[in-house]
């Protein structure tokens, strides 16, 4: 697999990953082309509160991991999380409540 296939597959700079890590995985060794899956969530509001408190530590531990480089998985996470955290109110109904 050539260079550029890798990091098209993952989604981040090819400096990041661990080659010879990735070939020992049987799943990637002829994956060039990846399937991709759309997931919908609905949360409550102490769901919400708990996932963004996840979402912040986890976030935090990957930039304590890359503080000396780029590495994966942390870095892919690391924007993964960002990714997911502009996400979250993009889709807010209110359920219940008062309209005064």
């Amino acid at each position: 697999m050539r260079n550029n296939q890798v990091q098209r597959a993952l989604g981040i700079p090819y400096e990041c990953i661990n080659l010879p890590e990735l070939e020992r995985l049987e799943f990637f060794k002829d994956a060039i082309i990846m399937t991709a899956y759309k997931y919908e969530l609905s949360l409550n509001d102490s769901e919400i509160i708990a996932l963004e408190a996840a979402l912040m530590m986890y976030q935090q531990h990957c930039s304590e991991r890359l503080a000396d480089g780029p590495k994966t998985p942390y870095w892919a996470h690391k924007k993964s999380i960002e990714t997911i955290q502009a996400k979250l109110y993009a889709n807010t109904s209110q359920i219940s409540g008062n309209n005064f």
